[in-house]
């Protein structure tokens, strides 16, 4: 069963590169003003069967669960904080210093 789904995971990769090159074709022809009814009507066709394809996927186990709304955004996504590193004042010691006093 896994091997069926690595299998499946590796023909969807590949289809949906596959579309990808479809979908750039079908944006050249839009940029240079040509129909692109063929394309698209392709395009379509795969998306069609790229569902299917998911389906299967998704009826042997291979789906994951995607979380709720709820949870995601319950998720914490903030970086973890650092503890601050402060300087070490050394204590203050008072000095006796000499006083200058006038001679008398």
């Amino acid at each position: 069963m896994d091997n069926r789904l690595n299998e499946i995971r590796r023909k969807i990769s590949a289809f949906r590169a596959e579309m990808r090159v479809v979908e750039t074709e079908m944006r050249g022809h839009i940029a240079h003003g040509r129909d692109c009814t063929a394309a698209g009507t392709h395009l379509l066709a795969m998306r069609k069967d790229l569902a299917l394809i998911i389906e299967e996927f998704t009826l042997l186990g291979g789906a994951v669960p995607l979380p709720t709304v709820d949870q995601r955004l319950k998720e914490n996504f903030r970086p973890v904080p650092r503890a601050r590193i402060g300087k070490i004042v050394p204590p203050k010691i008072k000095s006796r210093r000499r006083r200058l006093v006038p001679r008398v």
